[in-house]
């Protein structure tokens, strides 16, 4: 499902709302998939921003043990952790979904 997806957190801490209205969102298929983790030994539900035209390539890097805290209408909060760099950190997406005509 294509939608637009702003991110809510900046290395593992929480934007203040004040900021978030300057944020860019970024533009993509929103997959949500369940998947083996080995780190977590655990069957664990993913969030992913994929390119439309390139279904491999990320958009943002996938989120791990992703929780949808809310949705309502066409918007969605998801929350999980990202490994962007090596290093885990928390993260929340608001994901805009768009509806194909």
């Amino acid at each position: 499902m294509e939608a637009w997806v702003f991110r809510l957190w900046d290395e593992g801490r929480q934007i203040q709302k004040w900021r978030q209205g300057g944020m860019q969102a970024v533009f993509g298929e929103f997959v949500l998939v369940r998947a083996e983790n080995s780190l977590l030994r655990k069957t664990v539900l993913t969030a992913r921003l994929v390119d439309p035209a390139f279904p491999d390539i990320d958009r943002l890097p996938m989120l791990v043990d992703a929780c949808v805290t809310d949705f309502r209408e066409n918007i969605v909060h998801v929350s999980g952790l990202e490994t962007p760099c090596g290093k885990t950190l928390a993260q929340s997406w608001q994901v805009i979904l768009t509806l194909k005509k």
